[in-house]
């Protein structure tokens, strides 16, 4: 995958610029379904799982999310509610983006 050399953060989802010139498109609900933390990765194991925590997630307010970076490999997003805990690298969010299983 291309390295990340912009994030825009919009009101409802971000663009991902890579250094290829390709541009993604991600909604937080999506990106926040995807969280890779230890905590939120469990409860997409089962889609019973999956389909609560996409509803709990759904009652979150989905407000524009700050974000860190992360050595060169990544970034954190702070959420105003639910978990700010995942460290998302650049190649698992270009996976995410595209609609893949980042951990296939």
């Amino acid at each position: 995958m291309a390295n990340l050399v912009e994030l825009e953060r919009r009101d409802a989802d971000l663009v991902l610029r890579w250094n290829d010139d390709s541009e993604q498109v991600l909604d937080y609900l999506t990106l926040r379904l995807w969280c890779p933390c230890a905590h939120c990765r469990p409860r997409r194991d089962e889609e019973v799982r999956k389909s609560e925590f996409e509803a709990e997630l759904r009652k979150l307010q989905n407000a524009k999310p700050h974000v860190d970076p992360v050595g060169g490999y990544g970034v954190r997003f702070t959420w105003t509610s639910g978990c700010s805990a995942g460290i998302y690298g650049f190649d698992y969010l270009g996976k995410v983006a595209a609609g893949e299983d980042p951990n296939a």
